[in-house]
């Protein structure tokens, strides 16, 4: 019967065959028979945990290591991990959250709070910290003094506040609390712009165009014609509802103190 070690040996010999093969039929073949050595080192730790053994499986990712004393590095060098207990010194540290096995306790750490920040949970809360500081921090701007297009920060736009709110209500909505004005964006091509990246990245450094005056004053002759207009949203918002966006105020100044302190 194979122990541990066996099955370790077996998947070492297999992988130089993979780094570098003579043909690509070889590399196939190498490749196939390092899988099936690699699946029978599986079965058998899995066979090992099943009667109750702590196994610890590390990935097949290049690990780099540092040895504080002499080693004879002409052959394959023999390593044993373990679980530290209390009393004993570790010289390597897991990071379950990272899946990464490394040698210093401050980067472990690090690796963990990292990957902790990329939950979908933690993404999530940044994002609606970040929704509550927008709305705390807006320009409040009067319905009366706004003659631009407004919209409610999401695919709804109109010419004024009524109009929002009317359309909202017909689609089946409620009417905002507030909603967000918008900046207008004609059609600005930066043509010029456009012809000297396209010269840098498709031809050679010296490359220029021989008449480049002409095609700028014709376009811009004709841009004053263009009368494509785009709305985004803007920072600032009008009141619609009074105690609703109080209210809202006070919820999103909750999120600031509970996601700020942590």
């Amino acid at each position: 019967m194979k122990t541990a070690t066996d099955h370790l040996k077996d998947l070492v010999r297999a992988i130089p065959a993979v780094s570098k093969p003579e043909s690509a039929s070889r590399y196939l073949g190498a490749s196939c028979a390092m899988m099936q050595v690699y699946d029978e080192a599986q079965a058998f730790l899995a066979d090992f945990a099943a009667a109750g053994e702590n196994v610890i499986s590390l990935s097949l990712d290049p690990q780099r290591l540092l040895f504080e004393q002499h080693v004879d590095r002409s052959a394959p060098i023999p390593i044993r991990i373990k679980v530290a207990k209390e009393d004993e010194q570790a010289n390597a540290y897991y990071a379950p959250a990272a899946d990464r096995l490394v040698a210093s306790l401050a980067y472990a750490e690090l690796l963990e709070k990292t990957a902790a920040s990329q939950t979908p949970e933690a993404k999530a809360a940044r994002e609606s910290l970040r929704d509550a500081m927008a709305l705390v921090d807006a320009e409040i701007v009067d319905a009366a003094a706004w003659t631009g297009w407004v919209c409610d920060g999401e695919e709804a736009y109109a010419t004024s506040v009524e109009e929002l709110v009317e359309h909202l209500v017909d689609i089946g909505g409620e009417p905002p609390a507030y909603c967000y004005t918008t900046e207008e964006k004609g059609f600005d091509f930066d043509l010029e712009g456009a012809i000297e990246t396209y010269l840098m990245d498709e031809h050679h450094e010296d490359a220029e165009c021989t008449h480049p005056q002409k095609l700028l004053d014709f376009y811009a002759e004709w841009k004053k014609g263009e009368t494509v207009t785009t709305y985004w949203p803007a920072k600032a918002i009008i009141v619609i509802d009074q105690a609703r966006f109080d209210a809202e105020i006070e919820a999103a100044k909750a999120v600031i103190a509970k996601e700020g302190a942590a």
